[in-house]
């Protein structure tokens, strides 16, 4: 009996420790699958990261990239800009330079016009005097060589060589001596028109008439 009750008891106390022991195991299981599905989740969130991390730099490497390239299509596009707007200006400035040097010229030659119109004037203004003044004193000679041939004729008639006084007199030997300077002119004119027309202008001309006359 004792013998069975210790064989119990030790039946007993071998099943505590095996439940005991089975225990541990199981415990013992936990925690290594704990710790081995700690250590996979840590590596899993590790790939995450890093793949993460990974495709930030390469979308940063891109944009950067094409960044990059947009700088520099704007930089040509600016420089293209910067080129055509230097070369209108330049192009505007030989224009005006040469717009102001055509109202120079054209300046210029106004002046030299309006000069030689004044000298030409003066020269036509000094001809006209002397072919007055000729004019004049082939008159005034004529007129006093038929003043003196009048009075010597009226004093080889008898009379006293002087004019008459009364109006009508005058008036009829102005008109008649008028008729005559007349004439005598026309006949100076188309003399000097002749000599003009065989020899040129002869600048003697009036006084040779003076002197036929």
């Amino acid at each position: 009996m004792k013998r069975w009750m210790h064989s119990v008891r030790d039946e007993k106390r071998a099943n505590a420790a095996a439940v005991e022991r089975s225990e541990l195991e199981v415990a013992a299981a936990h925690k290594i699958q704990c710790a081995t599905r700690q250590r996979q989740a840590r590596d899993r969130t590790s790939a995450l990261r890093e793949d993460k991390a990974a495709k930030r730099k390469e979308l940063m490497d891109r944009e950067a990239k094409l960044h990059g390239s947009a700088t520099s299509i704007q930089c040509m596009v600016r420089q293209r800009n910067a080129r055509d707007k230097l070369h209108f200006l330049q192009d505007q400035k030989q224009s005006n330079e040469k717009n102001e040097a055509a109202k120079k010229a054209a300046e210029q030659a106004r002046r030299l016009q309006e000069l030689k119109d004044i000298e030409s004037n003066k020269v036509r203004t000094v001809e006209e005097h002397a072919a007055a003044i000729k004019i004049q004193c082939a008159y005034r000679s004529y007129n006093a060589r038929f003043e003196k041939k009048w009075r010597a004729d009226n004093k080889a008639r008898g009379g006293d060589g002087t004019r008459p006084s009364t109006t009508s007199s005058r008036i009829s030997e102005n008109s008649a001596v008028a008729k005559v300077h007349a004439s005598r002119l026309d006949e100076l004119r188309a003399a000097e028109l002749r000599a003009q027309t065989e020899d040129g202008p002869n600048p003697y001309a009036a006084v040779s008439h003076d002197e036929e006359l």
